[in-house]
């Protein structure tokens, strides 16, 4: 489990172990009621919500009331809150490993899936400054030789921000016309250097000042050139990210030993073996510490 419990302003919060499989209701696997606005593009990433108010996840995640209380708290004001499973080691039944972090030593980390892929389509096109990215803040946050690990359904694509999306359908099929927005109460700074770091691209620091001020809806976005074409409707699930190291996943492997003489453990422990973090790890890469890829606002929205 990592020690550090927040970077630049974002708080990692623990959910809790996740050694063996979990398996969601039912009626969770035909659950498409978390609609968003995402892109076409071949880079997933969602733009908005078509409705205001926050959608419950509840028993379709691992330790899912804590989850959602954590998404709906107010009273720590920070940039963005992120979350983990430690000792994490299993993927849920029928979700996937989808990408990787490995911290090897203070100044880099080996990286897979996911979090080799770029943020966006035109991602080299975008100046300025921009948030603290996610492969960044994990990067810092976890322990030397700690693994991070994304699980999302199998039949999801998803994104670093830990956004699992598959497409419903064009936004002509649903009568949403409008997009939630919420008026933040936060001043901004560029951060120039971090760490003792001088940055090649400044960092958008959020400093909030209290909680949002409103919240509304609005059209105009989604008429917007580009808006009005690019995007369709979606349905998400939030990543279940896993963190462990080698020894929790030998222990693990230990357990299973143990009770390998029952048939029936044998078909849990196969099913726990296809989900496994470890064995499902994609092929390797290796990015750097402070790389602080690009990114935009949706970061802003790391538990939405």
């Amino acid at each position: 489990m990592p020690t550090a419990t927040e970077y630049f302003g974002f708080s990692a919060h623990n959910l809790g172990p996740l050694t063996t499989t979990f398996t969601a209701p039912s009626a969770c696997a035909t659950a498409t009621d978390h609609h968003v606005y995402v892109n076409k593009s071949s880079v997933p990433y969602m733009l908005g919500i078509p409705t205001c108010g926050i959608k419950d996840f509840g028993s379709c995640m691992p330790s899912g009331k804590s989850f959602d209380s954590l998404r709906k708290q107010t009273t720590s004001l920070n940039q963005g809150q992120y979350y983990y499973y430690s000792p994490g080691v299993v993927c849920p039944s029928s979700w996937s490993a989808v990408g990787a972090l490995t911290k090897q030593g203070s100044d880099s980390v080996s990286a897979s899936g996911v979090f080799t892929r770029p943020l966006f389509d035109d991602e080299d096109r975008i100046t300025g400054a921009m948030q603290l990215q996610p492969e960044d803040f994990w990067s810092e946050v976890l322990d030397t030789s700690e693994t991070l690990v994304y699980c999302c359904p199998s039949d999801y694509d998803v994104n670093a921000f830990g956004h699992c999306l598959s497409t419903l359908g064009p936004r002509s099929s649903y009568s949403y016309s409008s997009m939630c927005l919420t008026a933040g109460n936060a001043s901004i700074t560029e951060v120039t250097s971090l760490d003792g770091t001088s940055l090649t691209r400044p960092l958008l620091s959020f400093d909030p000042i209290g909680p949002a001020t409103s919240t509304y809806l609005q059209e105009r976005l989604l008429t917007r050139t580009g808006y009005s074409t690019d995007l369709v409707v979606g349905t998400w699930v939030p990543a279940v990210p896993l963190v462990h190291k080698k020894s929790d996943l030998d222990k693990t492997d230990d357990d299973d030993k143990d009770d390998g003489d029952d048939d029936s453990d044998d078909k849990d422990n196969e099913t726990t073996d296809e989900n496994s973090a470890y064995t499902a790890t994609p092929r390797p890469g290796v990015v750097s510490m402070l790389g602080l890829t690009l990114g935009i606002l949706l970061g802003m929205g790391t538990l939405l």
